[in-house]
């Protein structure tokens, strides 16, 4: 299986399997930056100097939405977020 077909299948996965959140999901507000800012495809160097925070601590923020949304990668939580309600895309633009 390719990359492309493994990332799909993931994607197919966590729509299968979307946890049931409130409208903000249970994120702090910089959670929900944080998943903002990963939404515009920004790298967790990017978003540190954004938000003028280490980039250790977005590691943390990533992983604390990882575990929160129940997945396990970027593209996947973005999935799960917009599939909730957590976000929308016009709020990332």
């Amino acid at each position: 299986m390719t990359t492309a077909q493994q990332s799909r299948a993931a994607l197919v996965d966590a729509s299968l399997s979307t946890p049931s959140l409130r409208d903000d999901g249970g994120l702090t507000p910089r959670q929900r930056d944080i998943l903002g800012h990963i939404a515009k495809g920004r790298s967790n160097k990017q978003i540190a100097f954004a938000l003028g925070i280490r980039e250790r601590t977005v590691k943390f923020h990533v992983a604390a939405l990882f575990e929160r949304l129940g997945t396990q990668s970027r593209t996947e939580a973005l999935v799960v977020a917009l599939r909730t309600g957590v976000i929308r895309l016009d709020e990332t633009a």
